[in-house]
């Protein structure tokens, strides 16, 4: 991926410190007034009394300070409490089931979801006409299934009937003076609005770095899907917006987005999913490129994954942090991350890992044939969810237009703690 151009190196403060230098700077400022400027000595508690015949009384040092226990990331009492209160839909919410009685009993309450395509499940083409003349980069399906929204390079947003397959609006931000170019967007829960993101270009200016018109900050918008007005406009990347995800967490409404710019930002929205409450970015100060959030099943929308770089790291949408980054999956960036729901269990097939040379960087690695023998997977230490990433690899042969190693999606388990 090529260096992002927004990213600035981040001043300590006493907001973004990590946890040891917030245990430092504890230390060094008891009073707790927020002035880091000056160093001060730690207050020390009030000396004991000498004793008859003795000298005085032993100083405090370091081993007498009592630090509190801080609180889990992770709780799994708390977070099985959290799962509870809120429960997940995202493996029924598209499940239509057919409200009408029938005598036929194969229909009566079965879902219409699809969980196999093979010879007994052939998937047929329907005679439609979805088509646009500008490239399209992306679609979205409201709550109810009952709209298809997509995206594209033009700058407007197609809303369909997915029963009738006709074209019910075209969406555009007639006000805005530059060029829109869409990619990613998502219903609001009552599909009253659509918030749409992408690429904002400065309609006079050229880059010639990008071979394309200047990037400026890039907006969310918000569309009202029946009048077509843009109700809302939220200021906070400074590059490409790459995914948009709407979220219910603890009964209070957020947006997520990632970016070409390297952030991940929560945006906190008021009951009406159009006015902006306050917005956070995720600690982080590392990542170039932020490409997709999936949310962890059965947490009640407290933790996320996102695909980040060359590996996927997991956040803490509650407290805008990283409780884990893992380990580097592809050679070159992990540009796709979802949680899935399984009608099989897989057979297990060992993944090796990209190796790395000195520097950090990703070592080209020679295809290897897969092994002939597969065995169920380990049993796992506590419930776990299957996440499945999409990853390139680095273009390393044939003067590098070819890569050595196959591009892949891998199956991946996470599992949780339980202590």
């Amino acid at each position: 991926p090529k260096a992002t151009r927004g990213r600035k190196k981040a001043v300590p403060s006493a907001s973004n410190l990590s946890d040891a230098a917030e245990d430092e700077f504890d230390i060094l400022d008891d009073d707790d007034d927020g002035d880091f400027g000056e160093k001060k000595k730690a207050k020390a508690k009030p000396r004991k009394a000498a004793g008859a015949g003795k000298g005085k009384a032993r100083q405090m040092t370091f081993d007498d300070i009592e630090i509190p226990a801080k609180e889990p990331i992770f709780d799994p009492n708390q977070i099985a409490e959290l799962a509870k209160q809120y429960p997940d839909s995202y493996w029924s919410e598209l499940a239509a089931v057919k409200s009408e009685p029938s005598d036929d009993a194969d229909s009566s309450t079965e879902p219409t979801r699809i969980d196999f395509i093979d010879e007994e499940h052939p998937l047929e083409l329907i005679s439609t006409n979805m088509t646009d003349q500008m490239a399209l980069t992306g679609m979205a399906l409201s709550p109810d299934g009952t709209m298809l929204a997509t995206f594209g390079s033009s700058g407007s947003v197609r809303v369909w009937d997915t029963d009738t397959f006709e074209c019910l609006t075209t969406l555009r931000d007639a006000s805005e003076a530059n060029i829109d170019e869409f990619f990613v967007g998502q219903f609001t829960p009552n599909s009253e609005y659509i918030i749409v993101g992408g690429k904002l270009k400065d309609r006079k200016r050229w880059s010639e770095a990008d071979e394309d018109n200047h990037i400026l900050p890039c907006p969310l918008k918000v569309f009202n899907v029946l009048t077509g007005q843009v109700v809302a406009r939220l200021e906070g990347h400074s590059e490409e917006i790459l995914c948009v995800k709407s979220v219910v967490y603890k009964g209070e409404n957020y947006f997520v987005t990632t970016s070409q710019d390297g952030y991940i930002r929560r945006w906190h929205m008021d009951s009406s999913w159009i006015v902006l409450l306050g917005t956070d970015e995720v600690e982080d100060g590392v990542t170039c490129m932020a490409f997709t959030v999936s949310f962890v099943p059965n947490t009640g929308n407290r933790f996320f994954v996102a695909s980040t770089d060359d590996h996927v790291t997991l956040m803490d949408l509650e407290r805008c942090k990283i409780v884990q980054r893992f380990d580097p999956i592809y050679s070159s960036y992990c540009d796709c991350g979802k949680f899935i729901e399984l009608v099989e269990e897989p057979q297990f097939q060992a993944r090796k890992p990209v190796k790395l040379d000195d520097d950090g960087d990703a070592e080209p690695m020679v295809a290897e044939p897969a092994e002939a023998t597969s065995s169920a997977l380990p049993t796992p230490t506590g419930p776990y969810a299957y996440f499945m990433t999409r990853g390139v690899e680095l273009l390393d042969a044939e003067d590098n237009t070819v890569s050595s190693r196959p591009n892949t999606c891998t199956l991946h388990r996470l599992v949780y703690p339980t202590d």
